[in-house]
């Protein structure tokens, strides 16, 4: 058996404490248009609000233990 390499030993260190969590989001049709409108603009400030008002809530949620 191999001794694991300095950065192996970091990243099974590291995944020892991630935990994941799902965060999905149910937009309409106009959202999503939305959505395709920002990513293809670059519109970081559209992006932004786009995940204040989809997100920002389920991320409350999630890290409050929901």
């Amino acid at each position: 058996m191999s001794t694991p390499t300095p950065t192996e030993a970091g990243a099974l260190q590291k995944s020892e404490f991630t935990m994941k969590k799902n965060l999905s989001v149910v937009v309409e049709d106009q959202d999503l248009i939305e959505l395709m409108r920002v990513l293809m603009d670059d519109d970081a400030e559209g992006a932004l609000d786009f995940l204040k008002k989809h997100f920002k809530g389920k991320a409350r949620d999630l890290l409050e233990g929901g």
